[in-house]
């Protein structure tokens, strides 16, 4: 029985230049979008944006099976049934009516059968032109297709109960999870980093469950940006940092789950002092380009096994997660990639912190110690 996956990956390219699409085999969706169009042939063109993407229909189906929020998904040459199903197909052209979304811009498609590959957005917003330089910038990676989209991860956004606030986050646990991560995001960032975003897709094909969550409320954002205050506090950020592990501890799909915390920039010390507040609670710590050293004394009191990943040019971090290493009393390794700098924005830098990452996470994490439903699924 040839194995779909390895099919995928033969066949995965990435997607270099506009020029590249070809629209006969190639196709991009949309489970949530805004649309530049008219309302009459000649009308100027005006934002307008459309309803989420039809219950049962290939863009809702492909958004609940990749949980990458920007996929190139290459069909296997022996399609999993789902994808041989005729189903409604989302297609908006320049002129468009909103009343008649529910009517007219769904068609029906056999989506496999159609396309070979599929450019996957979880949501876009209106563009004008697509330029060479957006896709340069924008790094694709082949994304296997489920046989059954009942067998994704589960996806739901979540509001997280904090003594203060109440937190914006999103909630993905693949079935039979071996674990969850819950990210703490870095200073002046969210739970929308691209790169927090590709190493939590990475840990849903390995088989983690993961929490991307907002430390500060929209309005605590604001304020930041014009202050720059509130990224730097480290007490408010593990503060809530351990709400949100302290719910996950009791939230349905993850109650009976491991927990580990991974922290980028300042989140780093707040994923370090939420497992020293948590020792019975969090069993690895994984730091990005992180500021261990803001974690202070907490740094002696922490017992879980932690992996602080630095890159090789990030000349002053990497002193500064040396000195915070120094203080640890716990397992840890620093790891060094080398030629990378403080995002790891060069090329295959970013695939060396997941790599390190998944490692870290199969040696320490144990497995589920109780019965583990997925989000939704009925109680026995």
């Amino acid at each position: 029985m040839p194995d779909p996956t390895a099919q995928v990956r033969e066949r995965a390219r990435p997607l270099r230049d506009p020029g590249d699409l070809d629209p006969l085999l190639e196709r991009i969706g949309d489970a949530r979008m805004v649309r530049i169009a008219g309302d009459s042939r000649g009308a100027p063109m005006q934002r307008m944006p459309l309803p989420p993407a039809r219950r049962g229909s290939t863009e809702a189906l492909v958004h609940d099976a990749v949980t990458d929020p920007s996929a190139l998904v290459v069909f296997p040459r022996e399609l999993p049934r789902w994808l041989g199903d005729e189903r409604a197909h989302r297609a908006v052209e320049v002129v468009h009516h909103p009343r008649a979304e529910r009517w007219g811009n769904d068609v029906p498609t056999v989506l496999g059968r159609r396309y070979d590959e599929f450019c996957r957005f979880d949501e876009s917003r209106a563009l004008t032109h697509c330029t060479t330089s957006t896709h340069q910038e924008r790094r694709w990676r082949p994304v296997p297709m489920p046989t059954d989209p009942a067998a994704a991860p589960v996806r739901r956004t979540v509001e997280v109960p904090s003594s203060e606030a109440a937190l914006a986050g999103d909630l993905v646990v693949p079935r039979a999870a071996r674990g969850v991560v819950l990210f703490a995001h870095g200073s002046g960032s969210s739970r929308h980093s691209p790169r927090n975003q590709q190493v939590a897709a990475a840990l849903h094909d390995a088989g983690f469950g993961t929490l991307l969550l907002d430390l500060l409320t929209e309005a605590e954002e604001q304020v930041d940006a014009r202050t720059r205050e509130l990224r730097f506090d480290i007490g408010l950020l593990a503060g809530r940092l351990t709400d949100a592990a302290d719910w996950l501890g009791r939230a349905e799909g993850t109650a009976g789950l491991s927990l580990a915390t991974f922290g980028a920039s300042t989140g780093a010390a707040a994923a370090l002092i939420t497992a020293a507040d948590r020792p019975s609670r969090v069993a690895a710590v994984i730091s990005r380009g992180g500021r261990p050293d803001l974690a202070g004394d907490a740094l002696g009191r922490v017992r879980a096994p932690t992996l602080l990943v630095v890159g090789g040019a990030d000349a002053q971090v990497l002193d500064l997660n040396r000195e915070a290493a120094a203080r640890l009393t716990a397992e840890h390794e620093i790891a060094v990639v080398p030629g990378a700098t403080h995002l790891f924005p060069e090329p295959g830098a970013l695939e060396q912190v997941i790599d390190r990452t998944v490692d870290w996470l199969g040696r320490w994490l144990p497995s589920a110690t109780a019965d583990v439903r997925p989000c939704g699924a009925p109680r026995p």
